[in-house]
């Protein structure tokens, strides 16, 4: 049982930071596992507390308490919760403060959880959405050479839109754009020998309409354009990617 203190600070945690939470079947080595996966750079700091890096923080197992749970909004049916923070150097990191919200998404997607950004925004369940491959890479290809490199892979690609240095292309079942404003530099980016700032990586985004024979296209595709670029293939949720 929590004292009052405890519960209001517990409670504010659980309202401000993204929160995964899952069933009484996972453990807490299960998730410092997987988060290990995403940020091999790892640190357990305390009982509750796993230090991603110098960014993040992952504090739980919170185990069900009946007013924590009524006050935070959180689903009765997942005993455990755990929240992501951002630690001491957090917004000094090269590491993108907003992956934190793609680590919590992965996490449910992995542990067959659910997830949320904060209280006022709804839960997700996206275990059984496959993610969609990314690309973060060095090497910045023109919308012609990266139409050129891809049609072989995706049938039917052409440029779908293009605004300065970011363009899309496109298919009847898939899709990739290039981000080269706001890269998302996961930890497993940061990592790379190549990285020296965001503002030297492109991102790019893979999608698909789901079925099958997209899947496949687009695993294909994304593994020839990270060996062109030299770049890391991950998934949409910042780690390595899986097909």
């Amino acid at each position: 049982m929590l004292n009052g203190l405890r519960t209001r600070l517990v409670v504010r945690m659980l309202r401000t930071e993204p929160v995964l939470a899952v069933s009484a079947s996972v453990t807490a080595l299960e998730v410092a596992g997987y988060a290990r996966q995403w940020c091999p750079d790892v640190d357990r700091i305390a009982d509750t507390v796993v230090a991603l890096a110098d960014t993040f923080e992952v504090r739980g197992p919170v185990d069900y308490d009946e007013a924590v749970w009524r006050r935070a909004g959180l689903p009765p049916e997942f005993p455990h919760v755990y929240a992501v923070r951002l630690g001491p150097n957090g917004y000094s990191s090269s590491i993108s403060d907003w992956t934190r919200y793609n680590l919590v998404t992965g996490l449910a997607r992995k542990l067959r959880g659910r997830c949320r950004d904060r209280a006022r925004n709804r839960w997700i369940e996206p275990y059984g959405e496959p993610p969609d491959p990314l690309v973060l890479a060095p090497r910045l290809l023109s919308a012609e050479d990266a139409l050129r490199l891809l049609s072989p892979y995706l049938p039917g690609l052409h440029i779908g839109f293009r605004d300065g240095t970011e363009y899309g292309l496109g298919t009847d079942v898939a899709v990739m754009q290039i981000d080269v404003k706001t890269p998302s530099i996961f930890p497993l980016v940061r990592a790379q020998s190549w990285f020296t700032s965001a503002r030297a990586v492109a991102e790019y985004e893979f999608g698909t309409d789901g079925t099958p024979p997209g899947r496949r296209q687009i695993d294909v595709a994304a593994r020839a354009l990270a060996a062109t670029t030299d770049g890391v293939l991950l998934d949409e949720d910042g780690f390595p990617w899986q097909p």
